[in-house]
């Protein structure tokens, strides 16, 4: 509430000093008192939005310091004063880099900031500043050649000059950091060494931990560079985390731990804190915090990963083992799920019929209701795990034929694990429509591709097909959607999934088409894993599958409707 009275105040500060100013234009006495007015209002709005925007408890608090960012910016405007301009931009590029959603927004606004700053020449130390900040923008779109090619020019500027400019740059170790993260350990390495001292670091509350970034920078050159099992800098990096008040400060150290420890083979304090940055990133993602964020950066929902215990062993070595072990694996626990669900609801009908008679099977009925909640929890748990375990494999896989054959299979797990979450979340059948089109994006995520993907579902509102069902067809997708993304042909034009639902008595339809160009030679290649699986699948529905004869990637499934 206070917050609220504050922004309420500013904003009335805000008009007030605009109101004053055009009556003041008439007056030829008061032209300099006016400007002076709009520059202590702008850094009132400033000072304002940054003390919101240090405590990063989670999105609400971008969100309300943008608001004051935004406000000052239009006094900056107005008041056509290129510094004031150079300071709304870079306040605005913090937020999306914070966001961390739109890079290309932020690599555009620290640059135009720089260019301002760069115009001044006492704002000097502020151009070397926010050009580290472009460098950092170009790491996060995985642009490692400009970050480098700035990192060097600061570098080069920054080892000519004498040490008493080179302490006041607190900075520098944020260099180093941002260096590490495009894998060059040595460039990092040389930072550290030739161009500042350890002792000069202070940590600034308004943006980020120096001294804390200079112990992740140590340990990754030791971890990663020089291939150290033990790093003293692990320790200092683990009480950074231990003294680390904000959510998201505290959600990125505990990512970076997970990282190194995985390494270093320490599995125990890796899975230890996965865990903790698993809880941290559900926190900061609760409520309508993400949603406010959203709605003032017109962008969508956060992007957030989960990582899990490394696989000892090398995929490569063990791809074909590993998929049949996978595959037993999940059919096991899917007939067991299966046979456990079907003796669950068999008892139960049979307790409601014999009521009190038999009170020891009462108690049977309640241990068996136990242990399905326990094998749904397992079930839950080991697709997440294997789902894990397959991201990880196909980031260190090397060969880009083994990174295809991991993502289609991290894709059929993960279909079969959302489903489940669903059916699981629901005693009813799961709404099909709404299902498929968060499939399409999670497959369309998984594949990075650069063109738009849309989808269209359409039929019956809220189809709900039986829970034996939902499994066969929700592979079946999968697949065709997975053929879409990889070999459809659209030339220039956005990929368009069609899915249309349509119930037939007591039979279901359902039709698959994309706008992809018919290729002759690939309507004719051999039959790939893909083809077995829905082959498979349709025999296990008794459905039949259908292929359009002009166009031989659109499909149609029908299958009975029955329980």
């Amino acid at each position: 509430m206070r917050k609220q009275y504050g922004h309420i105040i500013l904003c009335f500060l805000f008009s007030w000093s605009l109101a004053s100013g055009l009556i003041s234009c008439t007056r030829e006495d008061k032209p300099a008192r006016n400007l002076q007015q709009r520059e202590t209002l702008f850094f009132v709005l400033l000072h304002k939005g940054d003390s919101v925007y240090a405590q990063k408890k989670n999105y609400t608090t971008f969100a309300h310091s943008l608001k004051y960012y935004d406000s000052a910016q239009i006094i900056a405007e107005q008041s056509h004063n290129t510094r004031l301009k150079a300071e709304a931009l870079f306040a605005k590029g913090r937020i999306y880099d914070a966001w961390n959603k739109e890079p290309q927004r932020t690599i555009y606004y620290f640059k135009e900031a720089a260019a301002l700053f760069g115009r001044l020449p006492d704002q000097y130390p502020r151009y070397l500043y926010v050009q580290q900040l472009v460098a950092h923008a170009y790491d996060k779109i995985k642009d490692s050649v400009h970050a480098v090619e700035i990192l060097r020019g600061l570098y080069d500027t920054l080892l000519i000059k004498d040490t008493a400019f080179r302490k006041q740059q607190g900075y520098i170790s944020q260099m180093a950091l941002i260096s590490s993260e495009v894998r060059n350990y040595a460039l990092a390495d040389s930072i550290l060494d030739h161009l500042f001292k350890r002792a000069w670091i202070r940590n600034d509350p308004n943006t980020y931990n120096y001294l804390d970034n200079y112990y992740l920078t140590r340990s990754r050159i030791d971890v990663y560079h020089y291939g150290k099992e033990q790093s003293p800098y692990l320790d200092s990096l683990e009480q950074a985390y231990a003294r680390t008040t904000t959510g998201f400060d505290r959600a990125f150290l505990a990512a970076n731990l997970v990282q190194l420890y995985r390494t270093v083979k320490d599995t125990t304090k890796a899975y230890t804190y996965l865990l903790a940055e698993y809880n941290f990133t559900v926190e900061l993602n609760q409520g309508k915090a993400l949603e406010a964020l959203e709605h003032d950066l017109a962008k969508s929902e956060l992007d957030a990963e989960r990582r899990q215990i490394q696989y000892e062993q090398t995929m490569q070595q063990w791809k074909e083992l590993g998929f049949v072990v996978f595959m037993i694996g999940f059919l096991s626990i899917t007939v067991l799920s299966i046979f456990l669900y079907k003796n669950v609801k068999k008892y139960r009908a049979l307790s409601a019929k014999l009521g009190r008679t038999n009170e020891d099977l009462d108690r049977q009925m309640g241990n068996v209701a136990l242990l399905n909640k326990e094998m749904q929890h397992r079930v839950k748990n080991n697709l997440l795990m294997i789902v894990s375990l397959l991201q990880m494999q196909e980031r260190r896989s090397l060969n880009e034929e083994t990174v295809r054959d991991l993502q289609e299979a991290r894709l059929r797990v993960q279909s079969i694990s959302d489903l489940h979450q669903r059916i699981g979340n629901h005693e009813q059948a799961v709404d099909f429509k709404s299902f498929i089109e968060a499939l399409v994006q999670a497959v369309v995520n998984c594949y990075f591709i650069n063109k738009p993907v849309t989808v269209s579902v359409s039929g019956t509102d809220h189809i709900g097909l039986p829970k034996k069902k939902q499994l066969p067809l929700t592979l079946i997708l999968n697949e065709w959607i997975i053929n879409s993304i990889k070999y459809a042909d659209t030339g220039n034009e956005p990929l368009h999934l069609t899915v249309a639902f349509r119930v037939l008595e007591d039979q279901l339809e359902i039709r698959y088409a994309d706008n992809g160009s018919v290729d002759a030679h690939s309507a004719d290649a051999p039959p790939g894993l893909g083809t077995e699986i829905v082959a498979l699948l349709s025999r296990q529905l008794h459905a039949q599958v259908l292929r359009h004869p002009e166009h031989p990637y659109q499909y149609t499934i029908i299958c009975p409707n029955g329980k």
